[in-house]
């Protein structure tokens, strides 16, 4: 393992040399005046002294994507080697230990009952559930992998530590698992999407969740986008017992907090914290974030580039900025930003990490309602449906398709009209954002950015059964023939075709969307009518000119989940 400290740098000394932190997990000492920064980027963690304003470096050759502290330990998710590692939080951060992760790691929580550590994998779809001995520490063990039908991200300790909220990466699924019958107890779903914030009310009765509400009724109209109506910038509370119930109406007695105006909106909201009698808000689209004593009395202040996560100590909250490397310092009896510390210099950003700013910009929509991330979310899609001119017409709402792979999949839209990459991102950002025009050069970096973007990696099974399955369903695709509209390496094609579906204008001719990453979609066909897989072939009977029997329809379904 390399470990290297970078040099120690203050304000107006010189910088380490000039590179991308990019930092996305934020964790705060309680005991001391530190901070740290997980930066994705550059593979390192910061330390930062918040009362100096100083900053070291320390290259952990990783990428590590959150950060928590935990007794004398900081705590490092590395998503590069797939590994929890524990660092002793002393100058350097040397590492004590390290104990593997399956899949791809992505938040950490920690919770008080029996020193738990989650850990949200969501590409992996689990989260896994560690458990610390302080009488022998350092021993920590995974107690539990938690298998999701949906894919997590954050995550939320509440009821003493004794449950955990798991909430949906892309779309509105939560979930609640009890530690100490290790069970889950609920699985079901919000209307929401691109949930980033979970905090428990000061009560103690409800839980707080930041997210988008995507309209599939309002359309991509100037009007409609000016007024909110196509996209809402939401904190929305709900009673605790409403998610732990079964049955019944999950919203009732749930309070809506809608954010920002229709001058200026509040795109892409992130990290929510509670602070004494203070609540604060990440605005990740718009750089901002909103602070107040309630809901009805928030003041909007300017931070830098992106604001993804944040904590609050000692009356301020502190902001880390994912695309400018800084933590803005904020009062929160002043509502003011009071300090931004550098991480250190920033390189020249290539073609591509200038589209992915672009990507994540909410202010390229009219007043800053929605950025391309707001429905395409980190890339994939919020599986929601919008209707938008991609069809050159009203009146037909469609599922958003995910970008992974976007570059292999052309020709574009649903109905497949639009030829070049570059006319579909003139349209999305002018018509569907009814933002400003882009430059040709700023349309060549979104473009750019957009071809990195690959399918997500196959969900393969470790039991021998389900691999006998997808085998089966393997050469059910061949002898059905199902490569002529879905041909590798994309498993889609150029042409549209007829399958029996009609929109609600009565199109019946759909360009076949790619499978690669099958399993990361929750409803399918353009309109989501099919709830599943299995549905598909058994009651919509695509494609299907015999019966499948229920072990076909299941191997082929298990196949599609591999792509």
């Amino acid at each position: 393992m390399r470990w290297l400290v970078v040099a120690i740098f203050l304000t107006g000394a010189a910088f380490a040399e000039p590179a991308l932190r990019y930092p996305v997990g934020l964790a705060l000492d309680d005991g001391s005046n530190r901070a740290y920064t997980a930066n994705k980027r550059a593979g390192t963690v910061s330390i930062i002294d918040l009362k100096k304003g100083s900053v070291s470096e320390v290259d952990v050759d990783g990428r590590p994507v959150d950060v928590l502290a935990l007794n004398e330990h900081l705590v490092v998710a590395d998503a590069k080697s797939n590994q929890l590692r524990f660092l002793m939080r002393g100058k350097n951060l040397e590492e004590d230990f390290a104990i593997p992760c399956s899949g791809e790691p992505t938040r950490l929580a920690a919770g008080r009952f029996n020193h738990t550590i989650a850990v949200s994998s969501t590409w992996g779809r689990r989260v896994e559930i560690y458990q610390a001995d302080p009488k022998q520490f350092p021993r920590v063990k995974r107690v539990h992998t938690l298998h999701l039908e949906f894919s997590p991200r954050e995550m939320l300790f509440f009821a003493g530590g004794k449950q955990l909220l798991i909430t949906d990466a892309f779309g509105g699924s939560y979930a609640i698992y009890d530690l100490s019958q290790r069970k889950l107890l609920i699985n079901r779903k919000i209307p929401a999407h691109n949930i980033r914030g979970l905090a428990l009310d000061p009560s103690g009765s409800d839980i707080l969740f930041s997210h988008q509400i995507l309209n599939p009724l309002a359309r991509t109209t100037f009007n409609d986008v000016h007024w909110g109506v196509l996209m809402a910038n939401v904190v929305r509370s709900i009673p605790i017992a409403n998610l732990r119930s079964r049955r019944g109406d999950v919203l009732r007695k749930s309070v809506l907090h809608r954010l920002g105006t229709s001058g200026p909106a509040a795109g892409d909201p992130g990290t929510i914290a509670i602070h004494s009698d203070r609540v604060v808000i990440a605005l990740s689209g718009v750089s901002a974030v909103l602070t107040g004593p309630n809901f009805n009395d928030l003041k909007r202040i300017e931070v830098g580039v992106r604001p993804t996560v944040l904590g609050t100590k000692g009356g301020k909250a502190y902001v880390a900025n994912t695309f400018s490397d800084s933590i803005s310092v904020i009062d929160l009896q002043k509502r003011e930003a009071v300090d931004a510390i550098r991480l250190g210099k920033q390189r020249e950003l290539s073609m591509a990490e200038k589209g992915e700013r672009i990507f994540f910009d909410a202010k390229r929509s009219h007043n800053g309602w929605l950025s391309c991330h707001s429905c395409h979310t980190d890339g994939h899609s919020n599986g929601q449906l919008n209707d938008n001119l991609g069809d050159n017409s009203f009146g037909a709402p469609k599922r958003v398709l995910s970008l992974l792979g976007v570059g292999k999949t052309g020709p574009w839209a649903w109905n497949g009209l639009v030829d070049k990459l570059e006319d579909q991102i003139n349209k999305s950002i002018e018509s569907t954002m009814q933002g400003s025009a882009l430059t040709e050069d700023e349309v060549e970096q979104l473009k750019a950015f957009l071809m990195t973007l690959k399918p997500p990696a196959s969900l393969l099974p470790d039991d021998e059964s389900r691999q006998a399955s997808i085998a089966r369903g393997a050469k059910l695709f061949a002898k059905m023939d199902c490569a002529r509209c879905h041909a590798k390496p994309a498993y889609t094609s150029a042409d549209v075709y007829d399958v029996g579906l009609r929109d609600e204008l009565g199109g019946n001719d759909f360009n076949p969307p790619s499978l690669r990453g099958l399993a990361y979609r929750s409803r399918f066909f353009h309109d989501n009518r099919a709830e599943s897989l299995v549905e598909i072939f058994y009651e919509h009977r695509h494609q299907v000119s015999e019966d499948l029997s229920p072990g076909e329809t299941l191997d082929l379904s298990e196949f599609l989940r591999t792509l």
